[in-house]
């Protein structure tokens, strides 16, 4: 039963991942805010099954599914406080949801992208590239995550850019699968041990690192890679794999959440050899985990961190060879890059745990707030 007494917030999302979803659950939860979700699911093409959305708390209602008349009715009744519009592809659905909401509403735009995700070319492109000026238009405010993502938003016509995490992770599940992993864990085989999580896309580059692995005679036998994470670039991996006998690669699918956190406990380092990465929240939750990242320039969450934390070895490109000489450079100086990462890490989870992140939403709407508990 709606309540109009109580703090009401409209969550515009062209996709919803866990983590979105992780992080208006807080809000609800410390800050007493009910919060609708006009979103769509992300496509259960995942790394790992929290990437697709729930729908256990909260008014949800899907754009594919939903008539105009439907979308009026859920925006206006009752009026929200305010309007957060996440995603890098507005609709038109999107925009005519905030045509409906009254202009004094404060609108925050939250999206972790940058001037490539705008492609492909054509009238899609310009079509999104209109509507994310017409949202920039309407926001009161972006909220960026830092690096590109900032010039993004600034291209696209953010008059105030707020540096603020627009994802939220969850370290108590976390931890509760890395103590599982610790119990079951495996001694090491004298390989250095590198964790890749991600879809398995030509945007991460992987097929290419791993040939480029498999070709170093030095390498290949002293790194075993596990690879957490689904898509249409497995068949290629698991060409490789059985073309080079030597080199360690273990290829584990989709892996569910309660499992995450294991897989960090068992690896010496993150590695992310993307091409296209505008944030990738997988760096955060490594190094709030106490665990070293390797990764390509281009990975906005490690080029963001690597200064504060001095546990990010960044290659000078996502050049598999130059991915390969940042290896190097782990490997020469590995106890220095564990010892800062367990460093960072009570500074990592108190910017980016769910309650530090859901706090700060909290007092961007409610400068007054400072609710800690609920």
């Amino acid at each position: 039963m709606k309540n109009p007494d109580r703090r009401n917030w409209l969550v515009l999302a062209a996709e919803l991942s866990g983590y979105t979803y992780d992080l208006f659950e807080t809000v609800s939860t410390l800050g007493g805010v009910d919060v609708r979700l006009l979103c769509s699911p992300l496509v259960p093409q995942s790394s790992f099954q929290h990437e697709q959305a729930k729908r256990s708390s909260g008014s949800c209602l899907w754009w594919e599914t939903a008539g105009w008349s439907e979308i009026a009715n859920f925006v206006r009744d009752p009026p929200p406080d305010a309007i957060f519009v996440y995603g890098n592809r507005p609709r038109l659905k999107m925009a005519y949801a905030l045509v409906l909401a009254p202009r004094s509403v404060p609108t925050f735009y939250a999206a972790d992208t940058n001037i490539a995700a705008l492609h492909p070319a054509g009238w899609k492109t310009y079509a999104r590239r209109f509507a994310s000026i017409q949202v920039a238009m309407r926001a009161k405010a972006a909220l960026s995550l830092g690096g590109s993502n900032r010039q993004a938003l600034q291209a696209l016509g953010f008059p105030r850019i707020i540096d603020l995490p627009v994802y939220a992770v969850d370290f108590d599940a976390l931890d509760l699968g890395a103590k599982r992993g610790s119990e079951q864990s495996e001694a090491h085989t004298g390989r250095l041990n590198l964790l890749i999580i991600a879809r398995l896309v030509p945007e991460k580059n992987l097929p290419a690192f791993v040939s480029a692995l498999a070709a170093d005679p030095v390498l290949r036998k002293r790194v075993r890679l596990t690879i957490a994470g689904e898509g249409p670039d497995r068949p290629a991996l698991e060409s490789l794999k059985r073309r080079a006998p030597d080199l360690r690669v273990d290829l584990l699918g989709a892996v569910p959440r309660a499992n995450i956190g294991s897989l960090f406990t068992l690896a010496d380092a993150l590695l992310l050899p993307s091409r296209f990465e505008p944030w990738g929240i997988v760096v955060v939750e490594s190094l709030g985990m106490g665990l070293p990242v390797i990764a390509s320039p281009v990975v906005g969450a490690a080029a963001s961190l690597a200064d504060a934390t001095q546990a990010v070895v960044l290659a000078r490109s996502a050049d598999p060879q130059d991915m390969l000489a940042a290896i190097q450079t782990f490997l020469s100086r590995q106890p220095e890059f564990s010892s800062c990462a367990g460093a960072a890490m009570p500074d990592i989870r108190s910017r980016y745990g769910r309650q530090a992140v859901a706090q700060a939403h909290l007092e961007l709407v409610y400068p007054m707030s400072r609710r800690t508990s609920s």
